[in-house]
């Protein structure tokens, strides 16, 4: 996880706008929480959805479990 993050993290500095969920909860997954608000604020209204509130809700609960649901 922490390989992939930092891949994404990279290929996110050349597309800022990619990754941004992804990257998101693998930080949220790893703990690192204070990372993972850094990048979800960074979120276009247009990108807001289900899953990004869940998302920044986890995070702000400090919770890093993995999450299931179902769309």
């Amino acid at each position: 996880m922490k390989r992939l993050s930092e891949i994404l993290r990279n290929r996110r500095e050349a597309s800022p706008k990619d990754y941004v969920i992804e990257l998101a909860e693998l930080y949220r997954e790893q703990g690192r929480f204070e990372e993972a608000e850094e990048v979800i604020v960074k979120l276009d209204a247009d990108q807001v959805d289900v899953t990004s509130k869940l998302i920044r809700r986890l995070i702000g609960e400090r919770q890093s479990a993995p999450m299931r649901y179902r769309m």
